[in-house]
């Protein structure tokens, strides 16, 4: 049996799944104030109907925590230490200001010049997290390395290196990463004692694992540590629970329209489409690997206003709807009143249209004008994204031969909101829809069903006669007719190693990026420059059959 527990901004749910059916499900409204009453609540929900606590293989929970505290800037002070190499000024390109640490690694990985901390550094460190990070560290991760023994030296409190963050190329966005991990350690790691302490009350001692943002999971000692992977876990949880609970064969985009937002992803060929480099979190690029996503303010509990160009849909949130009881008119209310929903009180939710009203109009027409408005606002992000997506930047001959726009061909709609608004939106885009059984708990559904990831990068110079492993700081000698092959079969290896250490089965890795040329020198060939990135090859445990429709 399988748990997966999705703690939203609305909502908290919680599934358990046997043998792919969905055994038992609840939705419990979460408490801010106290995360773990709703998710006490929610627990109670599946476990008093099946008695499983003793059952359970496995627990796994996604989180809006980050994305929250982001969002509303909750965040601690972190000291960013950069060492960006000469002639480059990134002093706008992070969330907070860095001190410029001198020093230079080339771009082969060799160290010109060591990196030194400024004399004034350890004058503000005492117990204040801390980031470095280097240019070129994932081809040689020395001067991090040597800068953090430096830092903790000076009192620092906990120091995150940029190379830990990815193995790939790009100071940046390793830098940002560093960053937000810094910055939400403590925070993640409050709420997953917290959500442990709320497992063993209940008395269940599966291992928990914690949604990414490329929709993998990770066992909990690893999401502490890279706390910034689980931005964006809320809709990442809904796409696998989507990959789960339909599995779509051909190009779709499916929706996640919950209380608070609508989450949108594309597919291609039964499988979620990723961003083509890293997710961007507050307008920062990071090297945080993420499905190709985007939100929109728009969810069953968005407030309503008039306006003078007609009717704003949120970004606020009150409460529930008026229907429900709520302080103001909602989305909900307009479902409801045009008999989408079946839920609530009628009556309060006409009152809700009346409120709305221009002279003379009734609250029907409100509605609709509502829903009008709510699906031109979606409408308009999928073409966006659309758009986006075609322009993103190319980096092989393969993806511009192959390039070609998406075009999809069914909507799938989940979450609370999805029977109300899917249709609407899939009649504007001329196409099908389908929204699942189980479709108002799709997101705890991922949780329990992903598979766990892990991302391993190794870049190989045989010139030099160097071949690393950037995540893990391991460097080792190679010989000159060392091939791409052998990385994959090294890198295969490293990463069966690095799944039994998490306490995560192996069950085989994919390619996710592979590029190799020449070195060339005085008219002659060298050697090659290599670079692979392979992970545990993502995916679902099951195909969910659910236990009634919407």
């Amino acid at each position: 049996m399988l748990l997966g527990i999705d703690v939203g901004g609305t909502f908290t749910d919680a599934v358990i799944i046997e043998n792919g059916r969905v055994l038992c499900k609840a939705k419990r409204h979460t408490t801010h104030g106290n995360v773990t009453d709703g998710l006490l609540a929610a627990l109670d929900g599946v476990l008093e109907n099946s008695g499983a606590a003793d059952k359970l293989k496995r627990a796994a929970i996604s989180t809006t925590l980050v994305t929250n505290a982001v969002a509303t800037g909750r965040l601690p002070e972190v000291k960013i230490f950069a060492v960006p190499g000469p002639g480059f000024d990134c002093r706008k390109a992070f969330p907070a200001p860095p001190v410029i640490v001198e020093g230079y690694t080339d771009h082969r990985g060799q160290n010109v010049r060591h990196a030194k901390l400024p004399s004034a550094a350890g004058d503000f460190l005492p117990g204040v997290p801390a980031v470095v990070s280097a240019k070129f560290s994932v081809r040689n991760p020395e001067s991090e390395l040597a800068l953090e023994k430096e830092l903790k030296a000076h009192g620092a409190g906990k120091v995150v290196t940029g190379h830990s963050m990815s193995g790939l190329l790009g100071f940046i966005r390793r830098t940002n990463s560093a960053y937000y991990t810094a910055a939400t350690l403590d925070l993640c790691g409050g709420f997953f004692a917290l959500v442990r302490e709320g497992l063993k009350r209940r008395a269940i001692n599966a291992p928990l694992y914690v949604l990414k943002a490329d929709g993998g999971t990770m066992p909990e000692n690893l999401a502490a540590r890279y706390t910034a992977e689980t931005y964006f876990t809320g809709p990442a949880a809904s796409v696998m629970g989507i990959k789960a609970l339909v599995n779509p064969g051909r190009r779709a985009v499916s929706l996640d329209i919950g209380g608070t937002t609508t989450d949108i992803a594309f597919w291609e060929n039964s499988r979620p489409l990723f961003g083509k480099r890293g997710a961007k979190i507050n307008g920062y690029p990071t090297a945080v690997r993420a499905l190709h996503l985007s939100s929109v303010p728009v969810g069953g509990d968005s407030c309503l206003t008039r306006t003078e160009s007609g009717i704003a849909i949120g970004p606020r949130r009150m409460g529930p709807a008026m229907a429900l009881g709520g302080p103001a008119p909602t989305l909900t209310d307009a479902f409801l009143l045009l008999r989408l929903d079946d839920f609530g009180d009628a009556e309060k939710a006409r009152a809700a249209m009346h409120s709305l009203a221009r002279p003379g109009e009734t609250p029907e027409a409100v509605a609709d004008e509502v829903m009008r408005t709510a699906a031109d606002k979606i409408v308009a992000v999928i073409m966006e994204m659309i758009e986006e997506y075609a322009l993103e930047p190319v980096y092989r001959v393969e993806d511009v031969v192959k390039a070609r726009k998406f075009a999809p061909e069914l909507v799938i709609g989940v979450g609370g909101a999805a029977k109300g608004l899917v249709p609407e939106i899939a009649g504007r885009l001329g196409l099908p829809f389908d929204i699942p059984a189980d479709a108002l708990v799709a997101n705890a559904v991922g949780a329990a069903a992903a598979r766990p990831t892990i991302l391993g990068v190794l870049r190989v110079d045989t010139a030099l006669g160097s071949c690393i492993l950037p995540q893990a700081a391991q460097g080792m000698k190679i010989d000159r007719n060392f091939s791409v092959r052998e990385g994959e079969r090294l890198l295969t290896e490293w990463l069966r190693r690095e799944a039994e250490r998490s306490g995560v089965e192996f069950h085989g890795a994919e390619t996710v990026w592979r590029e190799e040329f020449p070195v060339i020198r005085d008219g002659w060939r060298s050697g090659s420059i290599i670079n692979i990135a392979m992970q545990l090859t993502p995916g679902v445990f099951f195909t969910a059959k659910g236990v009634g429709g919407q």
